[in-house]
């Protein structure tokens, strides 16, 4: 059916390309169909028309959410991509329907993120931490917050984040690498005797493997669980699952502390944080690298 009504769209567009009722239609469809380049084209023509009559709530969405579907595609050097879709996110927002729904605030912050808005980005999280208290991802969202705050080395901020996602991970971030950043959140405020046992907890889930929510507690002295916290590859491995998970800034905090405990000579550490950089856009520090 889809498919058809595609089809049946392209025709009557091809017929009157002028039609932007069609276009707007036909940009939806394309958007379904992963065709987002052309779903851009066509729904930044109708964005160009001077009258607001088919610029509603839900055009604003979709124009802001293939924009976004277009960058992931080709990110390096398409800053100009975000800043298109975070002006279509605040135009979304000026309607009703979605300034009500937080999926749209969430996605609006995640634009914010990538655009390089981190404070802005972090008092979006913020907002919809105390406006969406039941948001079906609100474990995500605070997951979220407490990332930006910790790379903005906003860490007494961060804490409170770091604690709440330590009850609750957000799905596929394991509870280790949770506890390593509350660790690092609790260090860099001078509070010792926390840092370490936020870091024993991720030593004993790490080495507990998954399900274990509820770990013990290793010996401060233990050398295994000193050596394992200042080990390049504690900080490395748990880099690359940030990064896989997407969580850019926190990868490239992780690399550091690992090209830290390496005395700076590990190779393999410094091309990931340079490839790090280079997903984020940040070529200079790639450069650098």
């Amino acid at each position: 059916m889809e498919a058809a009504h595609r089809e049946d769209l392209e025709a009557e567009y091809e017929e009157d390309p002028d039609n932007l009722h069609v276009a707007r239609s036909l940009g939806y469809a394309l958007y379904a169909d992963g065709v987002f380049h052309t779903a851009v084209d066509l729904l930044r023509k109708v964005r160009s028309d001077p009258h607001d009559t088919l610029k509603n709530g839900r055009y604003w969405i979709m124009l802001g959410r293939s924009i976004v579907k277009l960058w992931q595609k080709n990110r390096l050097g398409r800053k100009d991509l975000m800043g298109e879709a975070k002006d279509a996110y605040e135009q979304a927002l000026t309607f009703e329907e979605n300034a009500t729904s937080p999926i749209v605030w969430h996605e609006m912050a995640d634009v914010y993120l990538n655009y390089g808005s981190l404070a802005g980005a972090s008092k979006l999280y913020a907002q919809i931490i105390d406006d969406f208290p039941n948001y079906r991802r609100l474990n995500e969202v605070i997951w979220k917050a407490g990332s930006v705050l910790r790379y903005l080395e906003l860490h007494n901020d961060a804490t409170q984040y770091m604690l709440c996602a330590l009850d609750s991970p957000p799905p596929g971030v394991p509870r280790e690498d949770i506890a390593l950043e509350l660790g690092k959140c609790f260090s860099r405020q001078g509070q010792r005797n926390h840092a370490r046992k936020a870091y024993q907890q991720a030593y004993t889930w790490a080495k507990a493997g998954p399900g274990d929510v509820r770990p013990g507690t290793p010996n401060a002295g233990d050398e295994s669980f000193a050596s394992w916290v200042r080990s390049v590859t504690t900080w490395t491995d748990a880099g690359q699952r940030h990064q896989k998970n997407g969580n850019l800034l926190l990868a490239i905090d992780c690399y550091r502390q690992a090209i830290a405990f390496s005395g700076e000579s590990d190779e393999h550490v410094w091309w990931l944080l340079a490839n790090a950089f280079y997903e984020i856009r940040s070529l200079d520090d790639a450069i650098n690298c």
